[in-house]
């Protein structure tokens, strides 16, 4: 964290004037037109970002290149590692349990109450440089895999599995009327056969229509259509 933070203000200092009083002083002018004082002697600057977060700031950055000093010299020690492994240096004490420690005689401290912020909530997370701005990843590197054959470099469209499979259904599929189509068309199993008049027009299948022919109905029910 503390280098992602000192190189984004290694940026802003190219925008930034500089005047030096020849011993640690130095004034420092933004591009917004505001002078900061940056003392190097006692590590201060009166944008006071130094001093909070240990960090040197872009304004001490200037008169750090300005004496031809390596910024990361001067961000504060409890940000290396020397410090962090010395805080988990100690071992850890044991504890009673919560039941036994003594009752405190502070007041307690309760949470704030959560009130909702008008606007629309945000969904998505802010995202860094580095991350892709849409919301789809892209696919230009990732080699596709169809599930079916578990075979890579094609999907459903180009495996020979599945157009085999397509293949033998469209040939059982097919129809055995030819010509025309015209001709005495077959009707559905059971009661209400007879024979009936076959709509004129090219393809595979017959329409059987039973309206006015003899020995179309039996038993008072009437033939109905069974597919195109």
């Amino acid at each position: 964290m503390a280098l992602k933070v000192l190189t984004e203000n290694t940026t802003k200092p190219m925008k930034c004037g500089l005047e030096w009083n020849g011993e640690y002083g130095f004034e420092v002018k933004d591009s917004w037109g505001n002078t900061f004082v940056v003392n190097l002697g006692n590590q201060t600057c009166t944008c006071r970002s130094w001093m909070l977060k240990g960090i040197p700031c872009c304004h001490v950055i200037v008169a750090l290149h300005f004496r031809k000093l390596e910024p990361i010299n001067y961000v504060a020690h409890w940000y290396s590692k020397e410090t962090y492994l010395k805080i988990y240096s100690h071992y850890i004490q044991p504890a009673t349990n919560m039941e036994m420690w003594p009752q405190s005689t502070n007041p307690y401290v309760m949470p704030h109450v959560i009130r909702t912020l008008p606007g629309r909530p945000k969904k998505c997370r802010r995202k860094e440089q580095n991350e892709n701005k849409t919301r789809k990843l892209s696919k230009r590197v990732v080699e596709m895999t169809y599930s079916l054959c578990h075979a890579k470099g094609h999907n459903k469209r180009g495996c020979h599995l599945n157009n085999q499979t397509n293949a033998s259904a469209t040939r059982r599929g097919k129809g055995t009327a030819t010509g025309n189509g015209t001709g005495i068309g077959a009707t559905r199993r059971g009661r209400g056969t007879g024979t009936g008049l076959v709509r004129k027009g090219r393809g595979t299948g017959v329409v059987v229509t039973a309206t006015n022919v003899p020995g179309a109905t039996r038993g008072g029910k009437r033939l109905r259509m069974i597919g195109m």
